[in-house]
C-alpha cells in the first residue's frame, strides 16, 4: 500500500485541503475551485475533510469541506490575524476534524505578495519583515 492509504480497503483516504483563497475557491469559475474537480478525479476512495464548508451552497459533496482562508499568509508574525499557522494553533483544527491521511497544502500567493521573499527589507505591499521562506518553514514545522 502507498503511504497515507488506509489498510482497510473500504475506508476512504481522508484529504485535508489547507491554504489560502485558492484553496477556498474564492473567485473561481466554479464553486470550490480545484477541490471540486480533484474530487471528481479521485473518486469515492478519497474523502475531503475540513472545518469550513462552502457557504450558501447545497450539500454537493465532501469536496466542500476544507480549510481555505482568503488573504491569509502561511505563518505571519507581523500580521498574525491573517496567518494560517496561527489559525491552526488557536482553533486546534486537527483535533476538531481528525488527523487526515493526506494534507493538500496550497499557500504562498499572499505570503509572496506581502512578505519579501528575498530579504527582510520592507519593500512589498504588506510592508512586513517576515520572509516568505521563513513563513513556509514555520508552517511546515508545525
Amino acid at each position: 500500500l502507498a503511504p497515507g492509504v488506509p489498510s482497510d480497503a473500504s475506508a476512504a483516504t481522508t484529504v485535508w485541503a489547507l491554504g489560502d483563497s485558492i484553496t477556498k475557491g474564492q473567485g473561481s469559475f466554479a464553486t470550490g475551485g480545484y477541490r471540486q474537480f480533484l474530487d471528481a478525479k479521485l473518486g469515492d476512495s478519497f474523502q475531503f475533510i475540513g472545518k469550513r464548508k462552502d457557504e450558501n451552497q447545497p450539500d454537493l459533496g465532501d469536496w466542500q469541506y476544507h480549510n481555505g482562508y482568503g488573504g491569509y499568509q502561511a505563518s505571519s508574525l507581523t500580521i498574525p490575524d491573517r496567518s494560517i499557522h496561527r489559525r491552526l494553533v488557536n482553533d486546534s483544527v486537527i483535533q476538531k476534524i481528525g488527523r487526515p491521511d493526506v494534507i493538500l497544502l496550497h499557500v504562498g500567493a499572499n505570503t509572496i505578495g506581502y512578505a519579501d521573499p528575498r530579504s527582510s527589507s520592507e519593500s512589498y505591499a504588506g510592508a512586513t519583515n517576515d520572509k516568505a521562506d521563513t513563513q513556509l518553514y514555520r508552517l511546515l514545522d508545525y
